[in-house]
């Protein structure tokens, strides 16, 4: 399982990126993005179909929330698509969306082992 923070994207200028939402301007978080993959992302076959359902389950429980949390097979279907769909979607910006989708993942919390003597 991948997890990420649900941050405010900002461009290749620094600045926030914006979104326009039921016709209100929104500041970009990583929801919005998985959400608008999820709506041009490729389903070619029954496998992607599952990802796709996988990736919408996850995309409906986290609106709003502080991370999102997404299978790894879900990871590796949008790690397939994204280089192209962000250049698409977002143009001058999608580096920064794709880096963010790609590598922007928190790590698992290593566990602390408590030593005795």
């Amino acid at each position: 399982m991948k997890s990420y923070k649900n941050t405010v994207l900002k461009g290749y200028n620094g600045c926030k990126l914006m979104i326009v939402m039921d016709d209100q301007q929104e500041e970009l978080t990583l929801w919005h993005v998985m959400f608008a993959l999820q709506k041009k992302m490729p389903v070619n076959n029954l496998e992607e179909a599952k990802q796709a359902r996988l990736l919408l389950d996850t995309i409906a429980e986290s609106r709003g929330k502080a991370t999102l949390t997404i299978e790894e097979s879900v990871y590796d279907w949008i790690k397939k698509y994204a280089e192209t769909l962000c250049a698409n979607l977002w143009r001058e910006n999608a580096i920064e969306i794709i880096d963010t989708l790609i590598k922007g993942f928190m790590e698992p919390k290593q566990n602390d082992e408590k030593h005795t003597r």
